[in-house]
């Protein structure tokens, strides 16, 4: 049986300092080498945020496009969290 994934939710208005926020984590975390997955709720069609947060150094980056991953999304949170966990944890 694997051991728990810890996960970090962040949510906020437009504009209210999200995606800074991951930036920062995503730096922390890289400078600790901790493997970081980072799935990204784009509420319309263009996905900005994974756009802006490549290059900060999650290992695997997923987006959910197009409305709220808890409405339509579902089934691709889901299937994007499946695979998540079906990834290896340490090398």
């Amino acid at each position: 049986m694997q051991s728990p994934l810890p996960v970090i939710l962040i949510s906020g208005f437009l504009g209210a300092g999200k995606t800074t926020l991951v930036r920062h984590l995503l730096t922390a975390a890289q400078k600790q080498s901790l493997k970081v997955a980072l799935v990204v709720n784009e509420f319309g069609d263009v996905d900005v945020d994974s756009y802006l947060l490549e290059n900060y150094g999650a290992e695997f980056i997923a987006s959910i496009a197009g409305g709220c991953a808890c409405c339509g999304g579902q089934d691709d949170l889901m299937e994007t969290l499946e695979e998540i966990s079906s990834r290896p944890q340490s090398e």
